[in-house]
Order: C-alpha cells, then sequence, then structure tokens
C-alpha cells in the first residue's frame, strides 16, 4: 500500500492597488493611493511612488472611480438653454459639472431639470420657466415617415 500526500498551497498575493480620485480646490485632480487619513489630512501615494499629503480644506470630493465626462450636451429644461460641460459627479436627484476639467468652480443640476442631447438640436424649444413642459416645433423631413412622442 501506498501513502500519497497531498499539499495544498495558497498562494497570497496583495489586491491590486486601488486609485482614488482626489478632486484639489486649486482644480486639478489628483490619481492616487490613499495610505493614511487624519481629520485634518489625507497623505496619498502617487503613481510615481512619491508621497503627498493634502489638508481636507483643500479637497473638494474624493471618488474611488473617476466619474469624468467630457463636453457633455444637455438642455436645461428650467432656463431653456442648451448647455455644454463637463460631468464630474452625480448624486441621486442631481449632477454636478465644470465647463473646465481645470478650473474648481462648479454647479449643479437637479435631474429632473436636464434633457441630455446626443446630438445638436436645429432648435431651441420653448420652455416655461419653472415648468416641466417644453414645446418643439420643427419643419418635417421628407426622409422621415413617423415621429414618436416620448413622455414620462
Amino acid at each position: 500500500m501506498k501513502l500519497v500526500l497531498l499539499l495544498s498551497f495558497v498562494l497570497i498575493v496583495p489586491s491590486a492597488i486601488s486609485a482614488e480620485y482626489i478632486f484639489h480646490a486649486d482644480g486639478t485632480i489628483i490619481e492616487a493611493r490613499i495610505i493614511r487619513q487624519t481629520a485634518t489630512s489625507v497623505t496619498v501615494r502617487l503613481k510615481n511612488g512619491h508621497t503627498r499629503t493634502i489638508k481636507g480644506s483643500d479637497i473638494l470630493r474624493i471618488r474611488e472611480k473617476l466619474l469624468v465626462k467630457k463636453n457633455i450636451r444637455m438642455f436645461d429644461l428650467e432656463n431653456g438653454k442648451v448647455i455644454q460641460a463637463n460631468l464630474v459627479d452625480e448624486f441621486p436627484s442631481s449632477y454636478t459639472f465644470r465647463y473646465n476639467l481645470a478650473n474648481p468652480d462648479e454647479f449643479s443640476f437637479k435631474k429632473d431639470n436636464l434633457l441630455f442631447l446626443d446630438a445638436p438640436l436645429a432648435l431651441t424649444p420653448t420652455v416655461i420657466p419653472g415648468s416641466r413642459d417644453a414645446e418643439i416645433i420643427w419643419d418635417s423631413q421628407p426622409s422621415i415617415s413617423r415621429y414618436f412622442s416620448l413622455s414620462q
């Protein structure tokens, strides 16, 4: 009778370094890994291996995944204007934008007040301020045989 001894080895590999994206008050977006956090600062390891400590008062937000969508075109239903900006954050009821990614100036819109546009508008809808209604009038196109109305 032979005795067979089976050995199992478990190789523990450190997980991949997760990146955080720190929106700094000067407008920069820093990609790094947080290695220490205190009540007044965050110390990060940059991609080049250097460490940096950032005061908490200089941080606008920290995101685990970068949510930046550039040159988003949308229609502001409340004011009747087409806006083009960069999406930098999303909350359950609103979006936060920057006109210039390198500038920390941000503005927010309620999700219910925006209509995202895939293509340029050939017209500007007529909007009643404070209402969720818009009137859109356009010339019919000979190549289009059917139009659909989309309502919520």
